[in-house]
C-alpha cells in the first residue's frame, strides 16, 4: 500500500527511497584543507613585554584527550543552550538581511538561533566532523518543529524523535545567499548550512561575492593560540579583515589567560607554544584596531551565572 506522505511530511520518511550516496551529511561536506603546525612570522607590537612564568614545571596531562581545538561534545550542556546570554546581547541590525560565518560553531546552537534574526544565510564550520554532524541534526530537529505562524503547519517534539526530522532542503546548494522568496516561511532554516574544515588554514576569498558581512569567532581565540602560536592567531586576525565586506561586523568573545595553562598540557606542541607567548589576550584589541584596521564599535561583558559563574568580553569590531 502506498503512503500517502502529502497528508503529514512524516510519513514520507517511511517511504523507501534509493541513493547513491548512503550518509546524506557528505553530500553538504566540502572537502577540508588538512591542518597544519605551520606558524606564521611574529608581528611586532609597540606594547609593554610580558612572559609566561617559566619558573613553575608544567607537566603533560596524563589523560588523552580528543579536544585539543576546543572541539567538545557536551560544550553547549555547559553553556546552558537555552539561555545563553551571548545570543542576548546580540543585535538584530547586526544580523538582519546579512551573509554570516560562524568560525568553531560547535554543535551549532547559537548558529541556528541567528536564523531568528532574518539572516540573508549562515555558514557554520567547525573542525570537528562529529559535532557538523550534531549540528546538521539540530538544524533538521529545529525545522521539524518550528513554528512560524497559525497558516504555517508545525509539529510536537515528539515526532521529529519517532519518525525522524525533516529534511532541510537547499533551494540553491551552491549559493545559499541568493535572494530567493521562500514558499514556506519554515525554509528559512535552508539559509543555514554546516561544513567541517579548518577555516584558519583554507584559502582567502577569491571573488567578493564570497566575503561576509559578519564573521563570529566566539570562544576559539584560546585553541588557535595554542595551537598555532601567536603568528597564527595575528594571522587569524587578518584573515578575518580580509573574509569581510566593508562595514562588516567581527564579532569576538576571547578566552582570558587564565584558562590557557590547563589546556596548554593537553599535548607537547601546545605547552611548548604556551610558553613561548608574548601575544596576550589584553593585547588583541590594540592589535586589531591598530594593526589590522578594524574599528572597535561596542563592548560588552557578558557574566553567565548558571554556566559555572564566569565572565568573558564580547566585541564587535567593524571594518
Amino acid at each position: 500500500m502506498k503512503i500517502d506522505s502529502t497528508a503529514n511530511p512524516y510519513l514520507a520518511h517511511l517511504e523507501p527511497k534509493e541513493s547513491d550516496n548512503p550518509n546524506p551529511y557528505l553530500k553538504y561536506q566540502r572537502p577540508s584543507i588538512p591542518f597544519s603546525n605551520a606558524r606564521e612570522p611574529k608581528i611586532s607590537l609597540n606594547t609593554k613585554p610580558k612572559t609566561i612564568s617559566n619558573s613553575k614545571i608544567l607537566k603533560l596531562s596524563s589523560k588523552k584527550s580528543n579536544n585539543l581545538f576546543g572541539n567538545y561534545h557536551s560544550y553547549y550542556g555547559y553553556r546552558k543552550q537555552l539561555n545563553d546570554k551571548r545570543f542576548e546581547a546580540f543585535k538584530k541590525e547586526w544580523f538582519e538581511n546579512k551573509t554570516v560565518l560562524d568560525i568553531g560553531c560547535n554543535s551549532g546552537h547559537i548558529t541556528v538561533q541567528l536564523a531568528q534574526f532574518n539572516t540573508s544565510c549562515i555558514d557554520g564550520v567547525d573542525i570537528d566532523p562529529i559535532l557538523i554532524s550534531k549540528a546538521r541534526h539540530h538544524l533538521s530537529i529545529q525545522r521539524s518543529i518550528y513554528a512560524t505562524n497559525s497558516k504555517t503547519q508545525y509539529f510536537p517534539i515528539s515526532c521529529p524523535y519517532q519518525f525522524g526530522p525533516l529534511p532541510v532542503i537547499y533551494q540553491n546548494e551552491e549559493n545559499l545567499c541568493t535572494n530567493v522568496e521562500l514558499d514556506n516561511p519554515t525554509e528559512v532554516f535552508s539559509k543555514i548550512k554546516f561544513r567541517c574544515g579548518d577555516w584558519l588554514h583554507e584559502p582567502l576569498p577569491l571573488h567578493d561575492s564570497e566575503l561576509y558581512d559578519v564573521v563570529m569567532a566566539l570562544s576559539i581565540t584560546k585553541w588557535i593560540h595554542l595551537n598555532n602560536g601567536d603568528g597564527g592567531l595575528r594571522h587569524f586576525f587578518n584573515k578575518v579583515y580580509k573574509s569581510l565586506r566593508k562595514g562588516g561586523l567581527f564579532i569576538l568573545e576571547p578566552q582570558s589567560l587564565d584558562g590557557y595553562e590547563k589546556r596548554s598540557k593537553l599535548s607537547q606542541h601546545m605547552l611548548d607554544n604556551y610558553q613561548a607567548i608574548e601575544f596576550f589576550p589584553d593585547m588583541f584589541v590594540n592589535f586589531l584596531t591598530k594593526k589590522v584596521g578594524f574599528t572597535l564599535v561596542e563592548s560588552f561583558d557578558i557574566t553567565d551565572k548558571e554556566s559555572k559563574l564566569f565572565t568573558r568580553p564580547l566585541h564587535v569590531f567593524q571594518k
